[in-house]
C-alpha cells in the first residue's frame, strides 16, 4: 500500500510530477510564446528559465536526500563475535536472549495501526496503545526496542535459534514496525494531537526526553537504513531534522552559575544535556552535507563541554574543539572530584547515565569512520575517578562549604567507593549508594556496564589498583544470573525488583546493552575513531592496504603471507586486515575482496559531499535540453 505522503530518498513521487509539469510549462513557453527580445537573448532567457524552476522550493533536498549510511563494507570479516572472544561471547549471550523476550513483547504490548494521518495504509507499532500522551512508558521503550535489535541484525549476531525461532526477516520487520512507531508519533510527521518532540518539550510533560527516544529510534534505523522502506527513511530523516534545528538557539542549562549559585537545587543537568546533545551529534554524522551541519557541530561541542563541567572549567584556557573550555560554558554541573548530585542525592545512577549517555556519540562517529571530537570525552575521566576512587565516609553529610555535597543526608555504612570489590577482592556487580537509591533497585542496573567498556577505551584504569574489565565481567555474569531466574524467559528485571513503575526497565537495558556490544565489538577491531579537536571524516584510508600505499596490490599479499598465523596483537601493517589481532585466512579473503581498490577511487560520499541523485540528474538534463533545443529553433527562425 502506498502512503498518502509519498517520499523517496531518491526523488519523491510528487516532486518527479512537478518537475515534469515544470518541464512541460517551459516547453509551452518557449513553442507558443513569442519573446520580445534581442535574438543573442533567447537562449539565455531559456537557461534562466530552466534555473528559476530548478529554485523552487519543490527542487529543495528533503532530510533523507543528507543521510550517508553507515557502510558496513568497511568491516567485512569483522562482524559476528570472534571465537576466542570470551567475554564477547558471554555480552552477546546476554543480548541475544534479551531479543527473545522483546521479540514477543512488542507485539504483545503494542496495536500494529496503519491509521498514521500522513502514512496512511504503512503499517507501524501504534505508540499510544496504552497511554494517551504517550512518553517514558510507551514510546521510549519502543525506541529502545528498536535499537537492540537493530544493532544485533546490523553486526550479524542477530541468531534465531535464540530468539525463539524468530527469523531474521521478521526480526527486522518488528524493528521497522518500532522505528516507524517513534517517527510517526513525532510532531513533524503527524498531525494528531497525540505526539512528541521539539525543543526537547513537546506538547506533553513526558516529551522532555523527545531528542533522546529520536535519537535511539534514528540509529536504529540508520544501522539498517539501506534495509527500511522509503517510507520509514523519510520519516525518520524528517524527525531528526527537526529535533536537531529545535536546538539551534537552544540555551544550555547549568546546575549551578559560574559564581556557584545554584541554578537547579539537588539536580545537575549533566544527563539531561547528555540525552539531547546524542540526537545533535547524530544529526551532523546521519546527514554530513546538510546546510545546518556547522550550526549543529558547533553546539554539540558547547553541550558536550558542559555535560560534566566543573567550577574550575570556567576560568580554564584548556582548548576543546578549538576553543578554550571558559568560552564554551557558562556554569557547572559536577562536583571538582567528579561526583554528582541529582534527585537531592550522592547519586551513582546519574553518574555512569552522564558518561554512558555522552560517549555513545562516539560510537556513532566510529561507525561513520568520522573524528571524536575533544568534547565527547570531557571530564570522563573526572567523573570516573569519582566512581571508582573518592573514599565515603559515613556520618552526616557536611556542608558545600567544608567539602561535602550539601545534600543534608547521611551517608550510608559501610562506606568506601562507589564501585567496589568482595571482601575475597573478587569484583562486584553491585554498586554502593553513599546516600541511599530512590529507585530502589540495587541489582545490577544499565549505565554501569557502558562505563566499565568506556574506561576500558581510554585507558581509565591505567596504573590504578583495579581493572575496568573486572567489573565489565561481573556485572554481565550478573545480568545472565538475573535473567536465568525461574519464570524468566531472556528479561532481566521482574516487578520486585523495582519501588516504583518498571515499565521500559527491560526496554532500558536492552539498548544499554546494545550499546555496549558495539562498545566492546569496535574495541577488539580497534575501529573506534581517534580523538580529536574537530569534527569531520577522517582521512580516506584503503581497507586492505597493508603497507599504506594507497592501493590494495600483490604487494600487499607479500606481507600478508610473510606473517601468515601471527597470534596475539597483530597490527593492520602486518596482514591484520580484519581487526581481531591475528593473520590467518581471513584476513587473505579480506585482501582479496579488494584487490584492485585505490584511495583514488572511492565515491564523492565518502568525502562528505551529497552524490547526486540518478533520477534528478535526468529530469534536470531533461528540461535543459528541451529549452535548448526549442529556443535554438526560435534562434534559427529569428
Amino acid at each position: 500500500m502506498t502512503a498518502t505522503l509519498p517520499t523517496s530518498p531518491c526523488l519523491p513521487t510528487a516532486r518527479r510530477q512537478t518537475i515534469v509539469i515544470l518541464v512541460a510549462a517551459v516547453d509551452l513557453v518557449c513553442r507558443h510564446v513569442k519573446f520580445f527580445a534581442p535574438r543573442p537573448m533567447k537562449v539565455p532567457l531559456g537557461i534562466a528559465c530552466v534555473g528559476w524552476c530548478l529554485s523552487q522550493p519543490i527542487f529543495a533536498a528533503l532530510p533523507a536526500d543528507y543521510v550517508q549510511s553507515i557502510d558496513w563494507s568497511r568491516y567485512n570479516g569483522m562482524l559476528g563475535v570472534q571465537p576466542n572472544d570470551a567475554f564477547g561471547q558471554s555480552l552477546i549471550g546476554v543480548l541475544q536472549n534479551e531479543s527473545r523476550y522483546e521479540l514477543n513483547w512488542a507485539p504483545s504490548y503494542y496495536e500494529v495501526g496503519d491509521h498514521a494521518p500522513l502514512y496512511v495504509g504503512i503499517p507501524y507499532y501504534w505508540a499510544f496503545t496504552h497511554n494517551t500522551s504517550g512518553g517514558t512508558a510507551d514510546i521510549r521503550p519502543l525506541a529502545s526496542f528498536a535499537y537492540g535489535t537493530a544493532a544485533l541484525l546490523a553486526t550479524g549476531t542477530y541468531s534465531p535459534t535464540a530468539a525463539g525461532g524468530i527469523s531474521e526477516p521478521a526480526a527486522l520487520y518488528e524493528t521497522e514496525l518500532a522505528i516507524r512507531g517513534v517517527a510517526f508519533a513525532h510532531v513533524s510527521n503527524t498531525t494528531d494531537s497525540r505526539h512528541f518532540g521539539g525543543g526537547g518539550y513537546g506538547s506533553y510533560s513526558a516529551s522532555n526526553q523527545a531528542a533522546y527516544w529520536t535519537a535511539q529510534a534514528a540509529e536504529a534505523a540508520w544501522m539498517l537504513w539501506d534495509k527500511l522502506s522509503t517510507e520509514t527513511r523519510t520519516a525518520v530523516a524528517t524527525m531528526v531534522e527537526y529535533e536537531a534545528n529545535s536546538f539551534n538557539n537552544y540555551t544550555v542549562p547549568y546546575w549551578k552559575q559560574p559564581n556557584g549559585t545554584t541554578n537547579f537545587s539537588g539536580d545537575t543537568k549533566a544527563e539531561e544535556t547528555a540525552w539531547n546533545v546524542q540526537l545533535l551529534a547524530l544529526a551532523q554524522t546521519m546527514m554530513p552535507s546538510h546546510p545546518n551541519v556547522n550550526t549543529w557541530r558547533t553546539k554539540a561541542s558547547e553541550m558536550q563541554v558542559s555535560t560534566l563541567s566543573r567550577r574550575t572549567d570556567n576560568v580554564s584556557s584548556q582548548l576543546i574543539d578549538g576553543r578554550p573550555v571558559q568560552d564554551w560554558i557558562n556554569g557547572y554541573n559536577s562536583y571538582a572530584d567528579g561526583v554528582l548530585v541529582n534527585h537531592s542525592i550522592v547519586h551513582p545512577d546519574y553518574m555512569t547515565a552522564s558518561i554512558y549517555l555522552l560517549t555513545t556519540t562516539a560510537v556513532n562517529q566510529s561507525l561513520a569512520g568520522r573524528y571524536i571530537p575533544q568534547s565527547t570525552v570531557f571530564n570522563v575521566d573526572n567523573v570516573y575517578r569519582g566512581l571508582t576512587e573518592v573514599q565515603f565516609t559515613p556520618g552526616p553529610d557536611k556542608p558545600i562549604s567544608q567539602g561535602g555535597y550539601g545534600t543534608n543526608k547521611t551517608i550510608l555504612e559501610p562506606g568506601g567507593t562507589i564501585f567496589n570489590r568482595n571482601p575475597d577482592g573478587s569484583y562486584s556487580a553491585n554498586v554502593y549508594y553513599p546516600e541511599g537509591n530512590d529507585w530502589n533497585i540495587y541489582v545490577v542496573t544499565d549505565s554501569y556496564l557502558n562505563t566499565d567498556l568506556v574506561a576500558e577505551w581510554l585507558g581509565l584504569d591505567e596504573g590504578k589498583s583495579f581493572d575496568a574489565m573486572g567489573w565489565a565481567q561481573a556485572r554481565v555474569d550478573a545480568m545472565i544470573a538475573l535473567q536465568n531466574r525461574p519464570g524468566h524467559d531472556g528479561n532481566i528485571y521482574e516487578p520486585a525488583d523495582w519501588g516504583g513503575n518498571g515499565q521500559g526497565a527491560d526496554e532500558d537495558f536492552y539498548h544499554s546493552n546494545a550499546v555496549a556490544w558495539l562498545q566492546w565489538w569496535l574495541l577488539q577491531h580497534n575501529q573506534f575513531s581517534p580523538i580529536s579537536e574537530q569534527w569531520g571524516q577522517l582521512p580516506a584510508g584503503v581497507s586492505g592496504d597493508y603497507n599504506g600505499n594507497g592501493t590494495v596490490d600483490a604487494a600487499d599479499y607479500v606481507i600478508w603471507r610473510k606473517n601468515n598465523g601471527l597470534a596475539g596483537g597483530a597490527s593492520v601493517e602486518e596482514g591484520d586486515g580484519t581487526g581481531d589481532g591475528l593473520v590467518t585466512t581471513a584476513d587473505f579473503d579480506y585482501w582479496r575482496a579488494r584487490f584492485g581498490n585505490s584511495s583514488s577511487n572511492g565515491t564523492g560520499a565518502q568525502f562528505g559531499f551529497a552524490v547526486p541523485e540518478p533520477m534528478f540528474l535526468v529530469l534536470v538534463a531533461s528540461a535543459a535540453t528541451s529549452v535548448m533545443l526549442v529556443s535554438a529553433r526560435y534562434f534559427s527562425r529569428n
